[in-house]
């Protein structure tokens, strides 16, 4: 009965791949008509300005939209570039843009510059200390997370990724009380979200307990949100 259970489970999983999988392959990408009309346009607009810093931010976003990061890379350094001093927003905004593609391309030490810089232009942005913690944490700049994630809680005092953060700090550290504390916090203050069962699994992970993540990950499924990722953990 049980080898039945586990079977059910797998084909589960593997249906809604298929599914995920369909739905990429049906969508056109760079080569759907709209999408390549926009991006002539970018071109044309381009060659009759090389300096044209908003054109290059457009179709950088584009490009990263579409995982094309080589490229986008390329433009949003061009943006950087020719962007003048005034538009602050913008170089901002191209800041974080470029951080983005450092994350999903790994290079981490490059979006923690990125990150910073961003910073200097608006120092209590959240999404953007919370990268910044987690940049430092994969960069195993501990003290550096711990302090981000601190600041994050002082912005926020319900911050479920703040706390998680946290709790992965004092994982590392060995301090196994105060870990299972943040985690246990995080969840009281989300108990119907999915999310927060994945990331005190992933903390539960860190520590062993592989027990107490496979509950979590039974208890973020049982709220019909996330299942395929908690599918996968499984």
């Amino acid at each position: 009965m049980n080898t039945l259970k586990y079977f059910s489970k797998y084909q589960i999983l593997i249906f809604i791949l298929f599914i995920s999988v369909y739905q990429l392959n049906a969508q056109d990408g760079l080569d759907n008509p709209i999408t390549k009309a926009m991006m002539k346009v970018y071109q044309q607009q381009l060659d009759e300005d090389p300096q044209d810093y908003e054109t290059y931010f457009k179709r950088a976003n584009e490009y990263y939209n579409h995982n094309q990061y080589a490229k986008a890379l390329t433009d949003i350094n061009n943006a950087l570039k020719y962007v003048p001093t005034t538009e602050i927003d913008l170089k901002y905004q191209s800041l974080c843009l470029r951080a983005s593609i450092y994350e999903v391309t790994e290079n981490y030490e490059k979006a923690l510059n990125d990150l910073n810089n961003a910073l200097q232009i608006e120092p209590n942005s959240y999404s953007v200390i919370y990268r910044k913690a987690n940049a430092e944490y994969l960069l195993m700049k501990y003290d550096e997370a711990k302090a981000d994630y601190q600041r994050m809680l002082r912005l926020n005092n319900r911050s479920i990724e703040a706390l998680i953060g946290l709790s992965r700090i004092a994982v590392n550290d060995k301090n196994l009380g105060p870990a299972n504390e943040y985690a246990d916090n995080a969840v009281a203050m989300a108990p119907t979200e999915a999310t927060v069962y994945l990331r005190r699994a992933s903390v539960r992970k860190l520590m062993g307990n592989n027990t107490g993540a496979v509950d979590d990950l039974i208890l973020a499924l049982s709220t019909g949100k996330e299942t395929t990722k908690a599918l996968q953990e499984l």
